[in-house]
């Protein structure tokens, strides 16, 4: 993730999708923010990271709501909407593929290290 933010184009389309992570990012969309083409801007991500940018999106949107439901009391569906999951069944999937638990399972182990 460094060698992203590190980058001159790339680290400007990181903190982009830190700032809106809600918003409906695509690949064309991040590649219009830094001045290039579709195809270019994916293989400068791919090229730089060996990854995509919908993959570091996804990964940036779960760890901002593993953030949150370590901080704050919200209900799972608002948070998932903070970082642009429509669907709250979408976002425990993605979240489970990632931490290998869910969200409330998430929250309680992180509430009772807190303790």
């Amino acid at each position: 993730m460094l060698n992203l933010l590190l980058h001159p184009r790339l680290g400007r389309v990181i903190l982009h999708m830190l700032e809106t992570p809600a918003h409906p990012w695509t690949v064309e969309t991040l590649a219009q923010r830094v001045h290039m083409s579709r195809a270019s801007f994916a293989q400068l991500f791919r090229d730089v990271s060996a990854t995509t940018p919908l993959a570091v999106l996804t990964t940036l949107r779960l760890q901002i709501a593993a953030q949150t439901l370590s901080r704050e009391a919200l209900p799972v569906m608002v948070i998932a909407e903070s970082v642009g999951y429509a669907s709250e069944s979408s976002f425990h999937k993605a979240f489970v593929r990632e931490f290998g638990c869910t969200p409330g399972e998430y929250r309680k182990r992180v509430n009772a290290l807190g303790r």
